[in-house]
């Protein structure tokens, strides 16, 4: 059954398509390879910044501060590298094909759709019932695509073992 859910997450999933289109197959691929080690960065080396961080006064959450601001700054500069690397290699003549800009578009479409199933693993393991939120989403086709892919890639296990407390623990330096 088609509900507005379907049409809310569509049009995002269509403007990450048509994003990744523009960027090419070779900006999608290194705009991925910037968020993923980003996220590795901010995952190891947080606690780095963290103890530096901790003497600057009146600031309550430390490790969460710490951890946004290590992955932005991480991101900021691995998305500039992707950028140079994509301004220096995409315009060649191979590079520069169509099918491969289609392949972009697919690549930030699929993306797009698994942070999607992500963030509602996210709101499910913390309790939040979306059927409440959005009327008949267990009966719409995003909620199909979100059970087929986490069935399919096991995020729901996957979100725990990342989010497990340990995990972030140790990133933080606890």
């Amino acid at each position: 059954m088609f509900s507005i859910a379907d049409l809310f997450l569509g049009i995002i999933v269509l403007v990450f398509f048509v994003r990744g289109y523009l960027k090419g197959f070779l900006g999608s691929v290194l705009s991925l390879v910037a968020l993923a080690g980003s996220i590795f960065i901010a995952l190891n080396y947080t606690s780095d910044f963290y103890n530096t961080l901790s003497k600057v006064p009146y600031v309550t959450s430390y490790p969460v501060i710490a951890l946004i601001i290590v992955f932005l700054i991480s991101y900021i500069f691995l998305g500039l590298a992707a950028r140079a690397l994509t301004a220096l290699f995409g315009r060649s003549i191979v590079l520069s094909n169509p099918l491969l800009s289609l392949l972009g578009g697919v690549i930030y479409a699929f993306v797009t759709i698994l942070v999607i199933s992500v963030v509602y693993t996210l709101l499910k393991e913390n309790g939040v019932d979306v059927d409440h939120i959005v009327s008949s989403f267990d009966q719409s086709y995003s909620k199909r695509v979100i059970d087929y892919c986490n069935s399919g890639f096991n995020i729901t296990e996957k979100v725990k073992e990342i989010f497990n407390p340990t995990v972030i623990d140790k990133a933080l330096g606890k």
